[in-house]
């Protein structure tokens, strides 16, 4: 198993892009991005790096809690109401 990881990586191109030439299509790589996740916020803080973009990342920072779902996302800060407010933040750092 751990020798066919290697020769899939040694085998690897860096220009074909992998998973992030479908997460990210050629028109939309300059973009700023907001990335929701219902698990830690920072799972998904890379995405900027790829490209060079600003990230905003919103996540559940602590575990445990009981509720509804909507009162559950509101409270992590990822209800609708967060989203739209880290999109506004995110376009505010792509145009520094």
């Amino acid at each position: 198993m751990q020798g066919a990881r290697l020769r899939a990586a040694r085998g690897a191109r860096l220009d074909d892009g992998g998973h992030a030439r479908i997460l990210f299509p050629d028109h939309e790589r300059g973009a700023p991005i907001v990335a929701v996740a219902d698990a830690a916020p920072h799972a998904l803080a890379f995405l900027g790096g790829i490209h060079g973009v600003p990230v905003v990342p919103l996540g559940v920072p602590t575990f445990g809690q009981s509720g509804t779902i909507p009162d559950l996302y509101r409270e992590a800060g990822i209800d609708r109401d967060h989203i739209v407010e880290a999109a506004l933040v995110a376009l505010e750092l792509a145009g520094r």
